[in-house]
């Protein structure tokens, strides 16, 4: 597992367990766990990981809004989704050139959807 995810767990103070699931992972927000699915692979396993660790950074202690509302568990995904998407692009660009990094090869490579294009081009410009 990648050092800097690592630390995350441990700034968060966070119990990482491996079980077999019907979903990639998953929060525990009363016992500060993540629990991830073991079938998955490394790299698959550090996406989840990095989604649930967002939930944990932005959203301790929300997790009755979670379910509460459509609106608030969409709103609650987007948000672990760009912590995620943040943390794997301060990897990118340390992995390439300036002039190589593009929004789309990102997500590509990633296997994440295009639609979080605008999102992963302000992350980058930001960090440039």
């Amino acid at each position: 597992m990648d050092s800097r995810i690592k630390a995350l767990l441990s700034e968060q103070q966070i119990t990482l367990k491996y079980d077999e699931l019907d979903c990639g992972g998953l929060y525990v927000d009363e016992l500060n766990w993540i629990i991830v699915d073991n079938r998955l692979n490394e790299h698959e396993q550090e996406k989840i990981i990095l989604h649930e660790l967002g939930h944990a950074a932005k959203q301790k202690g929300l997790s009755n809004l979670y379910n509460a509302t459509t609106a608030l568990h969409t709103k609650m995904e987007a948000e672990a989704n760009r912590f995620m998407i943040r943390e794997e692009l301060e990897n990118y660009r340390l992995e390439y050139d300036e002039a190589e990094l593009s929004p789309v090869k990102f997500l590509e490579s990633f296997g994440l959807l295009l639609a979080f294009e605008p999102y992963v081009s302000k992350v980058l410009s930001e960090l440039l």
